[in-house]
């Protein structure tokens, strides 16, 4: 996961999805990459 989460940081455009929604990537628990390569972020609430 920490490894995860360092490449979220370091993805800007990841890491400002996130931001416009309020979290950050400590919250993140589980991604989806679906077959047209589109990521979803899932996050636990605060």
């Amino acid at each position: 996961m920490n490894s995860l989460r360092e490449s979220i940081d370091a993805t800007p455009e990841t890491l400002s999805a996130l931001k416009a929604k309020g979290r950050n990537s400590a919250q993140v628990v589980a991604i989806n990459i679906d077959k047209e390569g589109v990521l979803t972020l899932f996050t636990r609430a605060t």
